[in-house]
């Protein structure tokens, strides 16, 4: 658990010998080998997370989030096309798993498939009406839409669940400076 502990804030470098030392004494766990999966693709080590998640579903075949996280290794990678599809085999076990519609989208986005990724924002948010980072995903396909004033408010719900968030405040910025709202867009910053 101190390994969780340490992937939950951050800190992977040391969450790895912590979680490598759980899967010593015992192999047979699943979620140890995802945990770990999550570990190395906080440190960048996608291929290896792979490998990690493979063996998490070698022992749970059903396991949703090990398939999710597998698929966003995958898009770091680049692979789109395969990310899609362990988001789509996650959803098929878990039908009420926000993430992985959010991270599903996210993948359509990089295929330019903007309607289907604007889909899976929708449902994301229908699971999860205060998923502020599914509001944002879904204000940037409609801005790439061009549906500007939808976009802004997805953007502007995300920042109501989330005042802090730094990515949105930015969205928003870029969509009111294609508005030419620069005024608005400059106080956005």
């Amino acid at each position: 658990l101190l390994g969780v502990v340490f992937l939950q804030q951050g800190q992977y470098t040391s969450a790895e010998p912590q979680i490598r030392a759980a899967i010593e004494l015992n192999p047979n766990v699943a979620s140890t080998y995802s945990n770990l999966g999550n570990v190395l693709q906080g440190l960048g080590r996608f291929d290896e997370a792979l490998r990690s998640y493979d063996k998490a579903l070698t022992l749970r075949p059903d396991y949703a989030e090990a398939l999710s996280n597998q698929g966003n290794a995958l898009q770091a990678l680049g692979r789109f096309e395969e990310a899609v599809a362990k988001y789509e085999k996650a959803i098929a076990i878990a039908p009420d798993y926000p993430e992985a519609f959010n991270n599903r989208g996210n993948a359509l986005q990089a295929f330019r498939r903007v309607e289907e990724a604007l889909a899976s924002y929708d449902r994301a948010i229908a699971l999860r009406p205060d998923y502020p980072e599914a509001f944002n995903n879904r204000g940037n396909a409609l801005k790439r839409l061009d549906r500007l004033d939808e976009a802004l408010a997805s953007y502007d719900k995300a920042i109501a669940l989330n005042p802090g968030y730094a990515d949105v405040l930015n969205n928003r910025g870029n969509a009111l400076q294609v508005l030419n709202r620069f005024e608005e867009a400059i106080g956005n910053r």
